[in-house]
């Protein structure tokens, strides 16, 4: 009976999770997900500390005690393409080899796009409607942003800028240090970087009026996805009106507001400016 079943975990800059999969069904038997941040200081070119590297094995122990109580023997663990970027990144692999185990298998950024769509074209019912026409998917993580325009059944044309929510913190922090109007400075620094994407886009794609998918925003789709569902069709008037309020709110109204603890509330403004300029 154990299997059937696939323990998948992955590391990532910001949080590590496990997910234990009926490979039958495709259904998600379990979720777990640890806060430990391991490599959030990797964009201001630090290396990761030992401490840090000590309690993602501690976590990583406690998924491995779960598959353990699951009977699975078939998992595997993945390391973000960020956190390989690290500039002690095989120490990284090392001590968690050392610690658990476990091997990190690095993931390129090709294949954390190809995985991000492919799980949307299996999960997402309005999938295959959505590209017969036109539709752009704009995928996250911690370091980096990937665009991936659809046509006609087709991917036209897909790039990865190194814009993700956690980079863009880093320099909203630094701005605020340094210039008056750092949101405005932010967002003038994104705009210029899309900006830059768009020109080499096909002409069609550039004036399509697209449907946007958006995948990896955390903070975001805890708010608005319902408990029990996947996904969640935000029209652009809405969003546009929950732009204008999260931008210049203060941090503990956004905490309050939009049920986040304080080190998801830090990623909001970051993604909403990505969106917003996307």
């Amino acid at each position: 009976m154990a299997d059937n079943y696939f323990g998948a975990m992955l590391i990532n800059v910001s949080s590590m999770e496990l997910s234990i999969v009926n490979l039958k069904t495709g259904a998600q038997t379990e979720r777990v997900k640890s806060n430990v941040a391991i490599g959030e200081n990797i964009y201001n070119h630090e290396e990761i500390d030992f401490e840090t590297v000590a309690e993602a094995a501690e976590a990583l122990r406690g998924f491995l005690q779960i598959i353990k109580d699951y009977g699975v023997t078939n998992y595997k663990l993945w390391g973000s393409q960020a956190l390989s970027t690290a500039p002690n990144a095989e120490f990284i692999r090392d001590q968690i080899f050392v610690r658990t185990g476990l091997s990190i298998n690095w993931l390129s950024l090709g294949e954390e796009s190809f995985v991000r769509n492919e799980a949307i074209a299996l999960k997402f019912d309005g999938y295959h409607h959505l590209v017969k026409k036109h539709a752009a998917i704009i995928g996250l993580n911690s370091g980096s942003a990937t665009l991936s325009f659809f046509a006609h059944d087709n991917l036209v044309s897909s790039h990865n800028m190194k814009l993700g929510p956690v980079r863009i913190k880093e320099v909203l922090q630094s701005l605020r240090a340094t210039a008056p109007n750092p949101v405005d400075v932010l967002d003038d620094y994104i705009n210029s970087k899309v900006d830059d994407f768009y020109r080499f886009l096909p002409e069609q794609l550039q004036t399509a009026n697209n449907q946007v998918i958006l995948i990896g925003a955390a903070p975001l789709n805890n708010y608005f996805i319902p408990e029990d569902d996947i996904s969640y069709t935000l029209p652009l008037k809405q969003f546009n009106e929950f732009s204008r309020e999260v931008i210049g709110a203060s941090d503990q109204y956004l905490m309050e507001r939009l049920h986040l603890t304080e080190e998801n509330v830090e990623l909001v403004l970051p993604e909403v400016l990505l969106i917003q300029n996307s």
